[in-house]
């Protein structure tokens, strides 16, 4: 299992390196999952998925559903940081015209709308698959 990062100052080009690496990986034959964790996604458009469709793909941040089955527990403001992540993956990746499942993480859309962190936690383990 090979685990890439792209990251660097913005406009420099990591949505078309990350694109391209992991259309590159597919190409080969192994399962490639990209995610899209840049405040301003733009990685499924590079990866060949039209505008309407990449309008529709829910950030895993603004997934609610999704996070709390995951994460809540009994105890506000504490997150559980254990559990399984395959379902996510096959829920809620999308695959794109080049065979790369995508995922995007999604970001703070305004101040005091909430922190991300539960959706981080949620992602984190899917590094792992």
């Amino acid at each position: 299992m090979v685990k890439i990062a792209v990251s660097g100052k913005g406009g420099v080009g990591k949505t078309l390196i990350a694109a391209g690496l992991a259309c590159s990986l597919a190409d080969k034959g192994l399962k490639t999952l990209a995610i899209d964790a840049d405040p301003s996604p733009n990685l499924a458009l590079t990866l060949g998925i039209e505008p309407e469709k990449a309008r529709e793909i829910l950030p895993i941040s603004e997934n609610k559903e999704l996070i709390e089955s995951k994460t809540s527990t009994e105890y506000p403001g504490v997150f559980r940081l254990s559990f399984t992540v395959d379902d996510v993956v096959r829920k809620y990746s999308v695959e794109t015209p080049f065979g790369v499942d995508l995922i995007v993480m999604g970001t703070v859309k305004s101040m005091g709308s909430g922190c991300t962190c539960p959706a981080n936690a949620v992602l984190r383990p899917c590094f792992a698959i």
